[in-house]
């Protein structure tokens, strides 16, 4: 029998393995989700691990739909928040810009 947290460790390592470094990012999360039964599978014939060993399938595909969901909101309001962080520096500096040539 095969300790929980070292079943997940192999699920995540090869989640993370089969990301793309780059582009396409959401529409593979998506994918590799709804693959994840195969995933399950390769696992298990790679590291003969017992099925039982693994955690439910449609929990574990919930928890990380929830988990690319949260992250997706949460990037898109850092990225405003940079955004915003940035034109109010472009304005503070034109601003000084203005006032320094006035003088």
């Amino acid at each position: 029998m095969m300790c929980d947290m070292q079943v997940h460790a192999y699920v995540m390592s090869h989640l993370k393995k089969e990301m793309p470094s780059m582009f396409g990012k959401d529409s593979r999360k998506k994918e590799l989700i709804n693959n994840l039964g195969n995933i399950f599978a390769e696992i298990q014939r790679e590291h003969q691990i017992s099925p039982g060993d693994f955690p439910d399938l449609a929990r574990m595909q919930e928890q990380l739909q929830h988990h690319v969901r949260h992250r997706l909101s949460v990037s898109s309001v850092c990225i405003y928040c940079i955004i915003i962080i940035f034109i109010v520096i472009i304005v503070v500096r034109v601003n000084l810009e203005v006032i320094c040539n006035d003088k």
